[in-house]
């Protein structure tokens, strides 16, 4: 294990962590991260780094997919986002109109289903 991705996470990242809430962790992390105005290639590169170096039951393919999912979910919230940016501008709406409406409802329920489906997907991979 990389010391230093090792010793940010020691005793938070365990290995008897539920599978579901590591998945739940990687996607809400990067949902919030990108919310406050972070960019998603940026911690995408952290979680994984994280995610990679400390002994965890998630398969390698759920960590990317879990990331992928929190990328896709976190662009449809952020207010510094390139998809928010331009089609507020092309119909000129306000950003916090289409961040806090029916796309936030939709947000919710592809996180709670992707991260069931990642859990899931986790039971069946070796």
């Amino acid at each position: 294990m990389n010391s230093t991705v090792g010793q940010a996470v020691r005793g938070v990242v365990t290995p008897d962590l539920p599978t579901g809430l590591l998945v739940a962790a990687i996607v809400l992390t990067m949902m919030a991260v990108v919310a406050i105005g972070g960019h998603p290639i940026v911690v995408a590169s952290v979680l994984l780094a994280i995610f990679v170096n400390v002994d965890t039951p998630l398969n390698d393919l759920v960590v990317a997919m879990s990331v992928l999912l929190g990328w896709g979910c976190s662009a449809m919230i952020a207010p510094a986002g390139l998809i928010i940016i331009v089609s507020t501008a092309m119909f000129e709406i306000s950003r916090k109109s289409v961040i806090v409406s029916a796309n936030a409802r939709l947000v919710v329920v592809n996180v709670a289903l992707g991260i069931a489906a990642l859990t899931l997907l986790n039971m069946v991979l070796p």
